[in-house]
């Protein structure tokens, strides 16, 4: 257990010290984070949600306060099936883990990244969809600057 946590904290350090070396961000847009796997046991789900979360957040506070970074946390529903460019929401768009295409606009691109782009766009002040905001009103703010895209049903 103690090696698994000494695992996990190593690389959490070893992740974020890089990106900050590399790029400097002045804000960094993290989304909620579920560290669950279904491949994984119970026990295991656990411990990577608690401590992993507390630790991810520990360091990330820590860097906020060494090198001013702005830490903003964002509701990620729905963030890799909503297209970046028009901001349609369907499940289809994503087709599978690495390709997204769209269905009303045809964009294609790398579905990680559009999820990215999407999340960013949620961080900015006129969006304000913040952590806790429910699944249904995280896309009304995507809503008024799509007027086109269609809300998924509950």
């Amino acid at each position: 257990m103690g090696r698994l946590r000494g695992f996990l904290k190593n690389e959490v350090n070893r992740l974020l010290n890089r990106l900050v070396a590399l790029h400097a961000p002045a804000v960094l847009v993290v989304e909620r984070l579920d560290l669950r796997s279904p491949e994984l046991s119970r026990r295991m789900n656990r411990l990577l949600s608690n401590f992993g979360r507390r630790y991810l957040k520990e360091k990330l506070a820590r860097l906020g306060e060494l090198y001013g970074i702005k830490v903003v946390e964002v509701n990620p529903a729905y963030s890799s099936q909503a297209c970046s460019r028009c901001g349609y929401v369907d499940p289809r768009n994503r087709r599978d883990t690495q390709t997204f295409v769209c269905q009303a606009c045809g964009h294609r691109g790398n579905a990680q990244v559009n999820a990215a782009r999407n999340l960013l766009r949620r961080s900015s002040p006129e969006e304000s969809v913040i952590t806790f905001t429910p699944k249904r009103e995280t896309l009304r703010p995507m809503y008024t600057s799509y007027p086109f895209m269609l809300i998924p049903s509950s």
